[in-house]
């Protein structure tokens, strides 16, 4: 028992110092296979919108195109749309291809799924249920808001504005 309270206090402490979520967060990629933190992309001076997706999820395909014109109209205005591939890199083809056919041109990263979900439930202490699912980051990194499902593009402008 006093093993047990002991780890328990060991991984308290490690989660209250960071360590643990950065740990967490590791395993992202870029499309040419070079290992980054998705920190790079969330602590910038804009608000961040991390889609979490998937090459055969058909609602990530459907919704795709509403996702890159947010994009367009608002990266200069101070709002980024980071995609966030669920394939693993064992399946970049087929992320590369989801990317090509919806014509994606958002930045993205790729991920294994079960490291993905580890990311998403250790920073949002929500279950992990399934792509699309999204995080919203205010500027210098902070998570103000998470979803799983689909969410029209009008209500993640709303979200921003009345957030800003």
């Amino acid at each position: 028992m006093k093993k047990i309270i002991a780890s328990f206090f060991v991984l308290s402490a490690l989660l209250w110092s960071g360590w643990l979520v950065a740990k967490i967060s590791e395993g992202f990629y870029d499309f040419n296979g070079k290992a980054t933190a998705i920190e790079k992309y969330t602590n910038e001076d804009q608000w961040t919108v991390v889609m979490f997706w998937a090459s055969d999820c058909q609602v990530c395909n459907a919704e795709s195109q509403q996702y890159v014109d947010f994009h367009h109209r608002h990266k200069d205005a101070g709002v980024q749309v980071l995609g966030v591939s669920m394939d693993g890199l064992e399946n970049k083809q087929a992320a590369q291809q989801f990317i090509d056919r919806n014509k994606v041109s958002f930045p993205n990263l790729i991920i294994d799924s079960q490291l993905g979900a580890n990311f998403y439930t250790s920073n949002t202490g929500e279950n992990w249920i399934g792509t699309p699912s999204f995080m919203i980051y205010a500027p210098k990194g902070e998570l103000k808001a998470a979803q799983i499902g689909a969410v029209p593009t009008q209500l993640i402008e709303d979200f921003i504005t009345q957030n800003r």
